[in-house]
């Protein structure tokens, strides 16, 4: 399941993703629409906090593949 998948599923606005990854900042919304939309991949760090915090749903292999699509 992509990040984004997950945050439509669980009606999270990007923002509030953000805020239940632990991310904090200015650009924190920004970066997990990156994320989200496969610009970025995240660094492992935070790979791990979105692991824990979607229980599972999303993991790393997601994001790769996602990337592989998109290219």
């Amino acid at each position: 399941m992509t990040l984004d998948e997950y945050r439509a599923r669980e009606g999270l606005s990007y923002e509030a993703l953000a805020e239940r990854l632990g991310f904090a900042g200015p650009n924190a919304a920004r970066t997990v629409h990156r994320y989200a939309g496969g610009e970025r991949i995240p660094r492992p760090d935070a790979m791990r906090r979105i692991m824990e915090a979607t229980g599972g749903k999303v993991t790393p292999t997601d994001f790769y593949a996602a990337a592989r699509e998109s290219a």
